[in-house]
């Protein structure tokens, strides 16, 4: 389903947003959500934002509403599933971390230890050789 109107829309991405379950349970409230609100615009087309607001409540108000009807396990399995990508995503982000930074460690070692406090600058000389004409 595809909204024309951008109230719309962006009512459905703040819901969507507020929903802690999988994709495919968000797909069918969405799809429940986004009629019941074509179905409005059909009868009030100019209808914006705040109207959408006043007429069926906050994107907050929605989803919590959503989640009183979902059972339990349900909603717990979606969210340690959640749970578990964020984990995995911040383990995998600090091991990046660590890396760059032993890399940058690592080089940042090396040139000290060619270095060895001094620096020697070594300048050639070119002999410019002019040809007679």
């Amino acid at each position: 389903m595809r909204m024309r109107n951008r109230a719309a829309r962006r009512y459905l991405r703040e819901v969507r947003s507020w929903l802690p379950c999988s994709r495919k349970l968000k797909r069918g409230i969405l799809e429940k959500i986004g009629s019941t609100i074509t179905e409005y615009l059909a009868e009030k087309p100019g209808a914006d934002y705040d109207k959408l607001l006043a007429r069926f409540g906050t994107p907050q108000q929605i989803a919590a509403s959503y989640v009183d009807e979902m059972e339990t396990g349900e909603l717990l399995r979606d969210l340690r599933i959640k749970r578990r990508i964020v984990y995995c995503v911040a383990i995998t982000a600090a091991i990046i971390v660590l890396l760059w930074a032993s890399v940058v460690t690592r080089a940042y070692l090396r040139h000290v230890e060619n270095v060895k406090g001094y620096y020697i600058d070594e300048v050639g000389v070119i002999q410019e050789i002019i040809e007679n004409e």
